[in-house]
């Protein structure tokens, strides 16, 4: 079992695009990776271009296509924040994902930035990317949050 980085690229409204990376391991079947690409594009306005582990990954069948929507912007990202369990590492290090082009209508409560992972596209994403994240000793992570961020990237 060796550590593997799974990435991304969504494309938002211009010629530019994000990149969303998971950190995993190299035994990750290919059914998982589709169930959080799957999951990605549920919680995305982008559209997805590429994927990959170490060779490219086939595209799931049922995501977007065509031109994003205005809105589809990859400064606007939801901020996924996971740990391992408390037994397996004690120092309870904050892992992160940042996934580009967001969909602020995922906001759960007006006036909030925090996205309810127990509801939704959020809940799919958060099943599916449990099944595959991974920290540097192979250790799984779990989801405990996900927030609609603004870098602010032009």
């Amino acid at each position: 079992m060796a550590k593997a980085i799974f990435g991304a690229s969504v494309k938002e409204n211009s010629p530019k695009s994000g990149r969303v990376e998971v950190s995993t391991i190299d035994t990750v079947t290919p059914a998982q990776l589709s169930s959080l690409l799957t999951a990605i594009d549920g919680i995305t306005l982008g559209t997805l271009q590429k994927a990959g582990l170490t060779t490219n990954v086939a595209l799931p069948a049922l995501i977007k296509t065509g031109v994003p929507p205005k809105t589809a912007q990859r400064g606007e990202k939801i901020l996924v924040k996971g740990r391992a369990s408390l037994v397996n590492d004690p120092l309870r290090i904050v892992h992160t994902i940042e996934i580009p082009t967001g969909d602020k209508s995922l906001i759960a409560v007006a006036g909030s930035d925090n996205i309810d992972i127990t509801a939704g596209a959020a809940a799919t994403f958060v099943t599916a990317v449990n099944a595959v994240w991974k920290n540097d000793a192979g250790l799984a992570i779990a989801v405990e949050s996900m927030q609609y961020v603004n870098r602010g990237i032009q």
